[in-house]
């Protein structure tokens, strides 16, 4: 059985679905990367599997530019997440 090797997730009204259940979840099968991305708070949070837990990996906030995994040579600007249409 082939697994994901990457999800993202946009934050749900109950933190805790997002980083418990959902975390177990994907644990469970196999998802390597997780994103937890905030479009009100304007936060993205990485987290890698590793020995069957999550552990953070990377976050960016407002006007960061990052890189997470699986993407470590990708920058990633969050204002034209947050904000696609403003230039």
């Amino acid at each position: 059985m082939a697994h994901r090797t990457y999800a993202s997730k946009y934050l749900a009204r109950h933190e805790d679905v997002d980083r418990v259940d959902k975390f177990k979840q994907y644990a469970e099968g196999g998802v390597r990367y997780y994103w937890i991305i905030d479009p009100l708070g304007l936060t993205v949070e990485a987290f890698e599997l590793n020995g069957g837990q999550y552990l953070p990996s990377g976050s960016g906030s407002r006007n960061d530019i990052v890189r997470l995994g699986p993407f470590p040579a990708l920058d990633i600007s969050l204002p034209e997440i947050w904000f696609p249409h403003a230039k």
